[in-house]
């Protein structure tokens, strides 16, 4: 269940992204935000899905709200689909997939 979770902010940017990329944006944010605070304070270790969920809808929220407001919804979903790729490919490279994480193992 907590991988569900981690995925948590990544599932709410693709159910509210229709209505609306800021708030889709802001709600996987505050969505990640909470998550990683939440697995932080049980255990204070980061894991690499909440990390990067907080750290990829934070600055994708940041550039559209105050940089690029033009930013199509088809590039958002681009760029959080490559982020997420790219961090699950990181993990596996470095022989450390993701999900071990959450399977309560931090080796």
């Amino acid at each position: 269940m907590n991988l569900v979770i981690g995925f948590g902010p990544f599932i709410i940017f693709a159910l509210l992204s229709r209505l609306s990329p800021d708030l889709a944006l802001w709600a996987a944010f505050a969505t990640a935000f909470v998550v990683t605070i939440r697995d932080f304070v049980e255990r204070p270790v980061l894991r690499l899905l909440d990390m990067v969920s907080l750290v990829l809808f934070g600055a994708l929220a940041l550039w559209r709200g105050f940089m690029d407001q033009g930013l199509s919804l088809e590039a958002l979903r681009t760029i959080v689909d490559a982020g997420l790729t790219l961090a699950i490919l990181v993990s596996l490279l470095l022989k450390r997939p993701f999900s071990v994480q959450y399977a309560g193992r931090t080796d």
